[in-house]
């Protein structure tokens, strides 16, 4: 009946069997196989299992993978959603802190703060909470911890970013010139917080300050300018612009507060206006007024004075009522010379004359050979109106010495630097040898020829150099250029910008005791030549107008009470001896001639042409001797 046996004892088993009876070992049957494989040998484990229970266990299987595929899909949604409760609660949070960013922008700062506090919260519910570490001992609440604290106050990160925002906003606005809206959120960020970026916003609220004076200025809203320069000489008080623009307010202010009351005092007050910053407001034309509205009320009363006033207004302005006036003025001026010489006493000399003193003596100067192509000097005879002896041939800015030695700059390629000539047209003595050796001028004893040089000095600037004439010993003075002698030989004034570099003018050195101080700032002033009084010094200038023109300022104070203004250039000023006139160059009839300036009747006339095209005409140099 059976076919099978145990393959451990050998016993005969059939099919409907799941242990040997013989031996007690569990078996497994295989289809097709004649025999029973041998599985265990122990009776304990489980219930007969068969093809049914193999039928069970491939169903359980199939169901916990089912199962399994149910779990993941349910995790995967359960991420899914988080992932999209995430993103909404940031795009709540970014729309609160933009919102705080506004409030910030509007000065409304609670409602800033409660926005930023309303982000903590909102960040906070999708931030994971770590589990804190076991600790024996009990812990005391930190109150910056504290959700409800957070509400309340914006993290440090949060106001950063905020500030950070509202700062590039303020500037923008200040790219845009946009004052005040900038100086208000400024403000509004200081209010936020007092140490964020003080230095940075301290100095962008001076600047808004200040270009918003600037602005006021422009609309001529002085009280509001005043105001607004205030606030930023606060923040900065040593600022020198800023100082200077505060000046010019106080003096124009004063200049025409003292307008008609007191002529005398508006004009010197405008004039040290005009001499500090030509371009501010409408001060040439409030000078031009304040000398022409003087002239007006000496016309009857002193006509001669009141011609002065209405030259050095029309100085300012071509206008024809004043030149009217002054024709009138003039022909007062005589009337009351001649009434009050009438009992045969000489009258005394008044003031802008109608007779001025006449300009004698000869002038040495600087002309062009345009064939030759080189600078050439000799004089020109003033008293017979006709040219002089030639000085030297490839030399420029002439300088006659007390001696009536003639120091010349030498362009020749074979003897660069500075040469003396004894007589005019005899040979020249080298006396330097540097080719950026300029501008000689002798010393008021003749024993030394104080001189300017680029070429001389490591920094490959301009230095002022003095040389013995007996020793060829020179000596360094300094940073500067344009030196000229005071009467008395103690003091020289010079073109310079100062050690530091940033305080360009015209200076004064005493030369005993090494001391230098700066007499104007402005960084035009050039080419200055002191009085034989010693009481003006005039110099040249291209900042304090359109062009280049003459100006005479005090050699104490740096006020200027006269200058030579006209459309084109005037340069190159230089004294008579007898201290009555200025020679200056000028081309203000289209070609280049030498004019005479009377500082008695502030007339200007021309005294002779100077020939060929005259290449850097700044350089050529006047001298003026008897």
């Amino acid at each position: 009946m059976s076919n099978y046996t145990c393959s451990q004892c050998g016993a005969e088993i059939t099919t409907i069997q799941n242990r040997c009876r013989e031996c007690g070992s569990e078996i497994e049957w295989e289809q097709a196989v004649g025999r029973v494989r041998y599985t265990s040998r122990l009776p304990e484990l489980g219930p007969p299992r068969g093809p049914r229970f193999r039928t069970l266990i491939l169903g359980s299987l199939v169901m916990i993978a089912v199962l399994a595929v149910l779990l993941l899909a349910g995790l995967w949604g359960v991420e899914r959603g988080l992932q999209e409760r995430r993103a909404v609660i940031g795009e709540i949070a970014f729309e609160q802190y933009r919102r705080g960013v506004q409030d910030i922008l509007n000065g409304d700062l609670g409602a800033a703060r409660q926005k930023f506090g309303q982000v903590v919260v909102v960040e906070m519910q999708v931030t994971p909470t770590p589990t804190p570490a076991a600790s024996t001992a009990p812990t005391e609440p930190d109150p910056e911890s504290d959700p409800a604290h957070d509400a309340l106050t914006p993290t440090p990160s949060l106001n950063q970013i905020a500030q950070d925002e509202a700062l590039a906003q303020v500037q923008a606005l200040m790219d845009g010139e946009q004052w005040p809206e900038a100086i208000e959120q400024l403000h509004i960020l200081i209010d936020l917080d007092p140490g964020y970026q003080t230095e940075l916003i301290g100095q962008m609220l001076f600047n808004a300050n200040y270009n918003q004076a600037l602005a006021y200025e422009a609309d001529k809203d002085i009280e509001n300018a005043t105001i607004a320069l205030d606030e930023a000489l606060r923040l900065r008080p040593e600022n020198t612009d800023g100082i200077k623009f505060k000046q010019a307010i106080s003096l124009y202010q004063e200049g025409l507060a003292a307008k008609g009351d007191d002529w005398d005092t508006s004009i010197n007050i405008l004039t040290e206006l005009f001499a500090l910053d030509p371009d501010f407001l409408d001060t040439p034309e409030q000078l031009f007024y304040a000398y022409a509205g003087h002239g007006d009320s000496l016309r009857r009363s002193n006509s001669c004075f009141a011609v002065e006033r209405y030259q050095l207004a029309l100085q300012l302005q071509r206008d024809p009522q004043v030149r009217a006036k002054l024709a009138d003025a003039r022909l007062r001026c005589g009337e009351q010379t001649t009434v009050a010489g009438a009992d045969g006493e000489t009258p005394a000399p008044q003031s802008g004359g109608a007779t001025p003193t006449v300009a004698t003596g000869q002038i040495a100067y600087t002309y062009f050979d345009n064939d030759l192509t080189y600078h050439r000097t000799r004089f020109w005879d003033i008293n017979r109106s006709v040219p002089g002896a030639s000085i030297a041939d490839e030399a420029l800015q002439p300088d006659v010495g007390p001696n009536d030695a003639i120091a010349v700059r030498s362009t020749n390629h074979d003897s660069y630097g500075i040469a003396v000539i004894e007589n005019p047209g005899q040979p020249s003595t080298r006396l330097t040898e540097e080719a950026g050796d300029r501008s000689p001028r002798w010393s008021p004893d003749g024993k030394h020829i104080a001189f300017a040089s680029t070429s001389r000095s490591n920094d490959n600037k301009s230095h002022i150099y003095l040389i013995d004439v007996g020793s060829g010993a020179v000596e360094d003075l300094g940073l500067g250029q344009d030196p000229n002698w005071a009467p008395g030989g103690l003091q020289m004034v010079y073109q310079s910008c100062g050690d530091s570099g940033d305080r360009c003018g015209l200076w004064i050195i005493d030369l005993e005791l090494g001391k230098s101080r700066q007499l104007t700032d402005n960084e035009g002033d050039a080419m200055p030549a002191w009085s034989s009084d010693g009481q003006h010094i005039a110099f040249m200038s291209a900042g304090r107008s359109p062009s280049w023109d003459i100006f005479v300022a005090d050699a104490e104070t740096g006020n200027i009470p006269f200058f030579a203004l006209d459309d084109a250039d005037d340069g190159l000023p230089t004294w008579s001896p007898d201290g009555q006139f200025l020679a200056l160059l000028s081309n203000r009839e289209g070609d280049w001639a030498i004019y005479a300036w009377s500082l008695d009747d502030l007339s200007i006339n021309r005294l002779f042409p100077v020939d060929g095209p005259l290449p850097s005409w700044q350089e050529a140099g006047l001298d003026w001797v008897e």
